[in-house]
């Protein structure tokens, strides 16, 4: 391990002990990156909060990178502390394969990413279609540069909702079909 490795895996564990669970827990209560900048004790970066945010979204399957039915079964790793005869401890490492993933339900089929750097204006015109918090929540995400898919959750389907009013959910964020058409 070089020396810079080093340093990036002392700054990891820094982070995540001074802001990683904080940002983990009020992601998981559904705060927006902004929410949760005000709510840590620790000053952190916005580009490591969203960048925290969004890993455990994709972690917890909130957020898929695929299609959702393409999704393979995810694996769950386990170890189990076992003694032998003379009560020295050793660990057995168990794979439990889940068969139904977890990402199973409705997915919104969501292109923030490509809206915001291909037609910036129409972008703006999808955050004034929304509240306050919601605009906050979509722009506080760091979308990548294509389709991506998210939990049709009650904030979703609220944002697909007024998007659709607005005549603005082509190209921004659409349900889908089990067959995966818009």
């Amino acid at each position: 391990m070089g020396k810079e490795d080093f340093r990036q895996a002392l700054s990891d564990f820094t982070f995540d002990v001074a802001s990683g669970g904080a940002i983990r827990h009020l992601t998981d209560l559904g705060y927006t990156v902004k929410q949760i900048q005000e709510q840590l004790d620790f000053p952190t970066p916005v580009a490591r909060i969203q960048e925290g945010v969004w890993k455990r979204l994709v972690d917890t399957g909130v957020i898929l990178l695929e299609e959702p039915w393409r999704q393979a079964p995810k694996e769950k790793v386990n170890y189990i502390r076992e003694y032998d005869s003379y009560g020295k401890a050793s660990f057995r490492r168990i794979v439990e394969t889940n068969p139904q993933p977890e990402t199973a339900g409705a997915y919104l089929v969501c292109e923030f990413g490509l809206l915001r750097y291909r037609d910036g204006e129409k972008y703006k015109k999808v955050l004034g279609a929304l509240d306050e918090r919601q605009a906050e929540y979509i722009d506080g995400l760091p979308w990548p540069l294509r389709k991506v898919w998210h939990r049709a959750d009650e904030r979703m389907l609220e944002i697909e909702r007024r998007l659709r009013a607005a005549g603005l959910e082509q190209g921004a964020c659409s349900t889908l079909s089990q067959s995966g058409e818009y």
